[in-house]
């Protein structure tokens, strides 16, 4: 079956809000439409000449003693050692909250990180805005939602079509754990084949060594261009995902009108939503912990030190100013094709020529192309 990401706006009486049904695999004009967003995302620093492009790199002392400056800092960072440990959210959150800011559906829609929706959006509040913008609370409605609640009424007792409207942003919420729990996993495959991974099983960390945090950050940024294009393939993420949108029951209160249950569903509604699928934590935060698809855990790894930030401090020194934009832009370029590991041997390879004083170095097309 050809893969599908169908985004459509289907309009009810009384809308409340649209609804876009969503798959979890990709159409080549959602693929367009992801590679647009990418591709704007890009370095501003881009070259408007074309064909190949070289760096001047003849030596003068201030050059020197500049690139002496910037080889000390790095190695100082190196040598730092300052460690932290990042969760599976910090590394996604940050680039999903763009694509919401974006025009790339469905995340401009759902907004989970940018504008969660809360209980007044779907009608579940007993406030009362008045003409002068001020607001009263109604002590009947307000007691009727408390029952309601209690009683694990059906929510369109409460609204009319808060049934389907909720039901619209619990597929939001399985959408983006399909999405990063995909995402998590591409990462996981990766990151072995650049960098050294042990597992601290006790504390659910992987302990990352070779790379720093920025690093990290924009493989897994790589990893969700990825997952976009190319749509998810884990199986078990696909059946608990595909037991969300197939469930046709109504959705009933859950003891409160942020708590519901639809079928094997229960969300949270707030600040925070959550999505648990037969048990399964599928999407959001539940104690102290964020879960994706069901996978969770956090990643140790140098905070002091990255081959990304020692190559975009190369701009500051004249002799490498060039070749460090030079760089930058083809990484960007390879980010948007999704080649988030080729991004990151790209700058380590760069770190190396510089801080070994290489007095020549190129960068074209073929260069970038032996990453892929």
């Amino acid at each position: 079956m050809k893969k599908l990401l169908i985004l459509f706006v289907i309009f009810y009486t009384s809308l409340t809000f649209a609804s876009p049904a969503i798959d979890i695999d990709t159409t080549e004009s959602q693929k367009s439409q992801i590679d647009q967003s990418m591709q704007q995302k890009q370095s501003t620093d881009k070259k408007e000449s074309k064909g190949d492009k070289e760096s001047d790199t003849k030596t003068t002392g201030q050059d020197n003693m500049s690139q002496s400056q910037w080889k000390l800092e790095q190695q100082a960072n190196k040598s730092n050692g300052v460690e932290i440990s990042v969760g599976m959210d910090a590394l996604f959150v940050n680039y999903i909250a763009e694509l919401e800011k974006s025009d790339v559906l469905p995340f401009s829609y759902c907004k989970l990180y940018t504008k969660p929706k809360v209980p007044e959006d779907f009608g579940f509040t007993a406030m009362k805005k008045q003409g002068n913008g001020t607001a009263t609370i109604d002590t009947i409605r307000a007691s009727m939602l408390e029952q309601a609640a209690k009683s694990n009424a059906s929510v369109d007792s409460m609204s009319s079509n808060s049934n389907e409207n909720v039901k619209v942003y619990r597929d939001c919420m399985a959408y983006y754990g399909a999405v990063i729990g995909q995402s998590i996993l591409t990462l996981n495959n990766e990151l072995p084949k650049i960098a050294k991974v042990n597992e601290d099983k006790k504390k659910n960390e992987k302990v990352i060594q070779d790379i720093g945090l920025e690093d990290l950050k924009i493989l897994a940024q790589g990893s969700i261009n990825k997952t976009l294009k190319s749509g998810v393939n884990s199986q078990f993420i696909k059946n608990y995902y595909d037991k969300v949108i197939s469930g046709e029951q109504n959705c009933r209160f859950n003891g409160s009108v942020q708590s519901i249950n639809c079928g094997i569903t229960t969300m949270e509604i707030s600040s925070k939503p959550n999505l648990e699928v037969g048990g399964v934590q599928y999407f959001g935060s539940f104690g102290s912990n964020s879960f994706f698809a069901g996978l969770s855990g956090n990643y140790r790894i140098s905070a002091s030190f990255s081959y990304s930030n020692a190559v975009d401090q190369l701009e500051s020194v004249s002799k490498y100013s060039k070749f460090a934009k030079d760089v930058q832009t083809y990484k960007e370029e390879l980010l948007s094709k999704g080649y988030a590991k080729e991004a990151v041997s790209l700058t380590k390879k760069a770190y190396d020529w510089a801080a070994s004083n290489k007095t020549s170095i190129r960068v074209d097309k073929g260069f970038m192309d032996s990453f892929k």
